[in-house]
C-alpha cells in the first residue's frame, strides 16, 4: 500500500510537469506582431558581425524603406543596392514572412525582448511554440541560423544549416521546441547568414528564405514538479492519519 501511495504522488508529479510543459502562452509572433512604420514594442531587425561566441560590436538597425524598398523588404540596410557587395549592405532585408540574408560574418538579425511583466504573468521557460524556417530549393545559397540571447551564443554558428530545399519546421520536429529559462529584459535573438552569396547569382530576383515564428512562455517544469512530490507526501500524510 505504501508503494502505491508514493507511485501516486509521483505519478501526480509527472502529470503536473505536464501540464506545465503543455501550458505554452504565446507572448510573440513574428508575422502578426510585424510593423512597417517601426517595429512593434519589444522588436527589432538588425544586421551587425557575428563571431561562435557572439556579437563582436553593436548591432545596426535595419531601415524602414517602405514603400519605396529595393528589395521587397519592409526593413533593409540603408546602403542596399541592387548587386552591391559591400559589407554589410548586401540585401540584408526583411518582411512579415520573409528574409534575404546578406554576406557571410555578416547577419540579419531578429530579436524580441521579454519583460518581467511577461515572465512573472507566464512563467520563464522559453519555447518555439510554431516554427517554420525553410530556404527555397532554387535559392542558390546556403543558410546558417545561430540563436543568441543578449548578444551571447547559445546555439553557435554552425548548428542549423539550411542548403537550398532543406527547412526547419515544428510539422517535422514538433511544436514547443525547448530553449530553457529567460530571464526579465532578455533579447532572444535569431541570426541569419548566408554563403554563395554572388551578386550575379543572388539578386532581388531570387526567393527569399521564408520564416514563421512564435515564441511562448510557461512555468520551469521544475517548479510543478517539486509541488508534484509535496502534493505526493501530503497525500501519504493523509493516509498514515
Amino acid at each position: 500500500m505504501r508503494m502505491r501511495i508514493l507511485l501516486a504522488g509521483g505519478a501526480m508529479s509527472l502529470a503536473l510537469v505536464g501540464l506545465a510543459q503543455g501550458a505554452v502562452t504565446v507572448v510573440a509572433d513574428y508575422g502578426a506582431d510585424f510593423q512597417t512604420t517601426t517595429p512593434k514594442t519589444g522588436w527589432a531587425y538588425q544586421t551587425g558581425t557575428i563571431t561562435p561566441v557572439g556579437f563582436s560590436a553593436t548591432l545596426s538597425g535595419l531601415s524602414n524603406l517602405s514603400p519605396t524598398t529595393n528589395l521587397g523588404g519592409d526593413y533593409e540596410g540603408s546602403s542596399n543596392t541592387l548587386g552591391s557587395s559591400t559589407k554589410p549592405g548586401m540585401l540584408p532585408a526583411v518582411t512579415n514572412t520573409s528574409l534575404y540574408p546578406t554576406t557571410d560574418g555578416v547577419a540579419t538579425v531578429l530579436s524580441y525582448q521579454f519583460t518581467a511583466a511577461q515572465i512573472a504573468q507566464f512563467g520563464n521557460d522559453l519555447k518555439f511554440h510554431t516554427y517554420s524556417f525553410s530556404n527555397p530549393a532554387n535559392s542558390g545559397i546556403n543558410l546558417h541560423v545561430s540563436i543568441y540571447a543578449n548578444g551571447n551564443a547559445i546555439i553557435p554558428p554552425g548548428s542549423f544549416n539550411f542548403g537550398p530545399g532543406q527547412s526547419f519546421s515544428d510539422a517535422v520536429f514538433g511544436q514547443d521546441y525547448d530553449f530553457g529559462p529567460v530571464v526579465a529584459n532578455e533579447r532572444f535573438q535569431i541570426a541569419f547568414t548566408a554563403d554563395n552569396v554572388v551578386p550575379s547569382v543572388y539578386t532581388t530576383a531570387s526567393p527569399p528564405m521564408s520564416i514563421a515564428y512564435q515564441l511562448g512562455l510557461v512555468p520551469e517544469p521544475t517548479s510543478l514538479s517539486l509541488a508534484g512530490i509535496v502534493l505526493g507526501g501530503l497525500m501519504l500524510r493523509r493516509r498514515r492519519a
